[in-house]
């Protein structure tokens, strides 16, 4: 059953949001700490339960371990990103693949994966995988009426990836 209330939406800088919702799960996307437009402070983070990761690129990718370490959340990230960022220090537990096409439901948040066609080059020049794309259906995730945009400014739809409030 949904739970009525209003998903608080913050930006954090650049790519860099945290959707809290009305049970108070917390998600955060592209979690770079340093961003331009942040500074954000790791200890404000403590409270975050998933970190969506679309890429490789350190201003998509941002600081995810650190956040992870801090808090205990669940890192969604294409699988060859996953395994580099388990390599560099993520708890194998904390990983969970974001496939393309995926979908599946934790802490009452239901999570589809859509594709991006945004590069995936890793910091060791691996080849990352496929990018990720995650994107909030507009019923739940709105603006005064206004759908969010996902990082690369493709309009969110209601049949594309989403990020739903069971």
């Amino acid at each position: 059953a949904r739970v009525d209330g209003k998903v608080k939406v913050e930006w954090l800088g650049h790519e860099f949001y945290r959707f809290t919702s009305p049970k108070g799960v917390v998600v955060i996307t592209s979690p770079w700490l340093g961003n331009p437009d942040g500074p954000v402070p790791l200890d404000s983070l403590a409270k975050t339960d998933f970190i969506l990761v679309p890429n490789g690129h350190n201003d998509d990718m941002g600081s995810p371990l650190d956040i992870a370490a801090l808090s205990g959340a669940t890192v969604l990230a294409p699988g060859p990103l996953g395994n580099f960022l388990i390599g560099a220090g993520l708890k194998r537990e904390q990983f969970r693949r974001a496939g393309i096409g995926d979908q599946f439901t934790a802490k009452g948040i239901t999570f589809k994966i859509a594709p991006s066609g945004h590069d995936n080059t890793l910091a060791n020049g691996a080849d990352g995988g496929p990018s990720a794309a995650f994107m909030v259906k507009r019923k739940i995730f709105e603006i005064d009426g206004v759908p969010i945009l996902d990082a690369y400014g493709l309009i969110v739809k209601a049949a594309e990836a989403m990020v739903e409030i069971a």
